[in-house]
């Protein structure tokens, strides 16, 4: 029941923030399931969920990430009946930013598309929750407030980038699953370029049925001049980045 409880609340959470979409490398509802049984599993006897989500923020926004997070030590012998597969390593994939990893065989990192960009806006929004939450534990409207206050994410920077899908109404829903897909590449590719912090938001306003807008939060090197930026992928294709001065 705690455990449940305990699960809905930070899916809510991390609904609320802005941090849910597996597929553009932020949270899913894997990933949560084994935070939230790792704390349960570590805190046995604590009964009460309050004091279950205040260790669940204060322990995850200290965590030391890449350190993987399991809920059991990794099996690599396959069971009896159970074909010989890859399992997660940590030499091998010593790349992953934030390797939360599955009990079962195979044991493979559930949060695999974190990137750069995301595992920081994860961060802050982890950090920023356990600081509030251990000032207002004690009142149950407070805490409230403190897990479902919705995101101040635009009000956070100065800079924006929007990225704009459009596509006739027949193509649009194939359109925008395509592009969907490839937006945690252009994240990744903006976030190698110097000087440049990319802070990307994984909801999409809907202007018609025709058209969608994504957003990504920008935050530039003292001093930079962004009037004109060229930014290219690893694959050398050219992305086009207008400056709008409000």
């Amino acid at each position: 029941r705690l455990f449940r409880l305990v699960l809905f609340t930070v899916k809510e959470w991390a609904n609320v923030k802005a941090l849910y979409s597996n597929v553009l490398g932020f949270f899913g509802g894997i990933n949560l399931a084994i935070m939230t049984a790792w704390i349960c599993m570590n805190h046995p006897q604590v009964e009460s969920p309050t004091a279950l989500l205040v260790f669940f923020f204060r322990r995850f926004a200290s965590w030391k990430w890449p350190e993987p997070l399991g809920l059991n030590p990794i099996q690599t012998k396959n069971p009896p009946g159970v074909p010989n597969m890859a399992v997660w390593d940590h030499n091998r994939d010593h790349f992953h930013l934030m390797p939360i990893l599955t009990p079962a065989y195979p044991c493979m990192n559930s949060s695999y598309n974190v990137g750069i960009s995301q595992l920081r806006r994860i961060q802050e929004e982890l950090n920023q929750t356990s600081i509030e939450l251990q000032r207002s534990s004690q009142s149950q409207q407070l805490l409230r407030n403190v897990l479902f206050t919705k995101s101040d994410f635009f009000q956070r920077y100065l800079h924006f980038l929007q990225v704009t899908i459009e596509a006739d109404t027949e193509d649009f829903q194939e359109h925008f699953l395509r592009c969907q897909n490839k937006l945690r590449f252009l994240v990744k590719s903006l976030e190698c370029k110097q000087d440049i912090q990319i802070w990307p938001y994984p909801r999409f306003f809907h202007e018609s049925a025709q058209k969608a807008y994504f957003f990504m939060g920008l935050r530039f090197s003292h001093g930079m001049d962004i009037t004109t930026i060229s930014l290219h992928d690893h694959e050398q294709q050219q992305f086009d980045v207008k400056y709008v001065s409000q």
